[in-house]
């Protein structure tokens, strides 16, 4: 059993140490470059948000913020809602009553003799 030579095992170890940092800095490289892509992603995006936001906040401070203007405000909506809920109604019986005039019998003739009967027996014209 003859023991190995020190200085070759430290020479080894160092050959594999040397490969394996050489192999963390390549995989530190990659992920910084990918960190800096989403970086850059997120950078990029956020004037757009800022714009958004800012637009979204101008619009809540031009409405109105008064209690009383919000009460106003949402009489007229459901007034608004019963307006139209009343013309469809209305809509609705104009088509009844024209269904109703279609489905009536026509008007039986007062002219021959049962027409002169029923004169006579009821007096003119009913």
């Amino acid at each position: 059993m003859a023991d190995a030579d020190p200085v070759e095992e430290s020479a080894e170890t160092q050959e594999t140490q040397d490969a394996r940092l050489a192999k963390l800095e390549a995989e530190q490289a990659e992920q910084g470059g990918k960190l800096d892509q989403i970086l850059g992603l997120l950078k990029g995006g956020e004037g757009k948000a800022h714009d958004a936001a800012q637009e979204h906040t101008e619009e809540h401070l031009d409405r109105s913020s008064t209690m009383a203007d919000q009460v106003r405000q949402a009489v007229k909506d459901v007034r608004a809602e019963e307006a139209q809920r009343e013309a469809e109604e209305a809509h609705k019986a104009d088509h009844a009553a024209l269904r109703e005039q279609r489905e009536k019998p026509p008007r039986e003739s007062a002219s021959g003799f049962r027409g002169r009967l029923q004169r006579a027996m009821y007096g003119g014209d009913q």
